[in-house]
């Protein structure tokens, strides 16, 4: 075979796509390396700006992973982190009926539930946070998930299906129909651990006409008068053709773990739209402000309003009054109490989801481990070995290792 033969071998989108197209699914090339829809232009990857409507790419993808569209047929439920009590909470909850399975596939962490949609159903995609982060998404309308046996870009290890139940196989009439009460189930599921539902403002729905869309378009058209002013973090100049800004997203946590310093500016602040590329979240004017400053509505819309001068310039609207009649109606804050240890009855204790050890059989994901040896037996260089092959995700002397970051604390020596 040669080289060219090589570099254009069936792919896992070349040797999967038949499979979901054939069962009425999209399925879409994944750009090597990445999670992002990108369509093979002979030269390389460009992005798929249109891949929430086009039609199934039927030309080879040479190097590409797949995913699927969701909203149409499908949507997926997915459990983004490793609580174990959280992903066994939302799995009851959202499961029709105990016992049920369904199609499930694994990555980084936690788990994806797949879905059928009833007919006629228009289901919205929705994050939930508990404690500002992300816990579950209900992915829908507009989303898509990287599907097995893509390589994760960051573990550089094969999505996996969860069950012995795949997509490629699934009849998806078959599948569990998502409960047209599913939100109010994912929400129940998740206030034991703290979650509380984030009000959505009404001016977000206004038409064009709408004060607060005038107001936003103004602010949007004059970035280069407020951004900087933001303080972002690692804010610059984007390269793009029609200028703009990026920088970090500083209120949210990284969606791989890296400290502040060491992330990527995936924010880009343009004319035309605000998006957060690490996260997939799109921002009004109003709503980067409150996020990047902390700061509630009526601060926000003040503190835009005088960077941009647009109460001064534009019509005679009371918008004092607008902001108090747009803003929902919050109910009293009730402090619950907190409690350091959560008792759980031994009937609603579920296996866990996590990995159960950090170096298999030896360190456990969360415990004490105590390493005991005489003075000078070299307990300290043992111990630095070990870490060492937890932080670069290596194999220690033939067992698995869950790679992640590791922080050393010497306590002892005087200086």
């Amino acid at each position: 075979m040669t080289a060219m033969n090589d570099a254009q071998a069936m792919s896992v989108y070349d040797a999967h796509a038949p499979l979901l197209i054939a069962l009425g699914l999209c399925p879409l090339p994944i750009e090597p390396g990445t999670k992002r829809p990108a369509l093979y232009t002979g030269g390389g990857y460009a992005p798929m700006v249109n891949w929430t409507t086009r039609p199934p790419i039927t030309a080879p993808q040479p190097g590409a992973g797949i995913g699927v569209r969701l909203g149409d047929v499908l949507v997926a439920l997915d459990i983004d982190t490793d609580d174990a009590a959280i992903g066994c909470a939302l799995i009851d909850g959202v499961l029709p009926s105990p016992g049920l399975r369904t199609v499930t596939k694994a990555g980084k962490r936690g788990q994806t539930l797949f879905f059928r949609v009833a007919e006629g159903q228009r289901v919205p995609s929705k994050r939930f946070k508990v404690n500002a982060v992300i816990v579950a998404e209900l992915l829908s309308l507009g989303k898509q998930t990287v599907l097995p046996p893509t390589v994760h870009p960051d573990t550089h290890l094969p999505y996996v299906w969860g069950n012995g139940m795949t997509l490629y196989n699934t009849d998806i009439s078959t599948l569990p129909e998502l409960p047209a009460d599913a939100v109010e189930r994912i929400e129940a599921a998740l206030a034991p651990f703290g979650y509380k539902r984030e009000e959505e403002a009404v001016f977000a729905e206004g038409g064009e006409d709408s004060p607060f869309k005038q107001f936003n378009n103004y602010a949007q058209d004059r970035i280069d008068e407020w951004v900087p002013a933001l303080g972002l973090h690692k804010c610059s100049r984007s390269r793009g053709r029609f200028g703009g800004w990026q920088a970090v997203a500083h209120w949210r946590p990284s969606t791989t773990g890296r400290p502040l310093e060491q992330r990527n500016p995936n924010l880009k602040i343009g004319r035309k739209i605000i998006f957060d590329h690490g996260a997939g979240q799109g921002y009004s004017p109003l709503d980067l402000v409150m996020a990047a400053l902390a700061v509630d509505f009526d601060i926000a819309f003040k503190w835009l309003d005088e960077k941009t001068g647009w109460s001064k310039a534009g019509p005679s609207v009371d918008f004092e009054a607008l902001a108090g009649a747009n803003k929902p109606e919050k109910a009293p804050e009730e402090s619950p109490p907190k409690y350091r240890f959560k008792l759980v009855a031994f009937s609603a204790m579920r296996p866990g989801l996590e990995q159960l050890y950090l170096v298999d059989e030896l360190i456990p994901v969360a415990g004490l481990v105590d390493i005991w040896g005489k003075a000078k037996c070299f307990k300290s260089f043992w111990t630095l070995d070990l870490m060492f092959h937890v932080a670069m995700g290596k194999e220690y002397r033939d067992r698995s290792v869950q790679q992640g970051t590791v922080v050393y604390c010497a306590f002892e020596g005087a200086h």
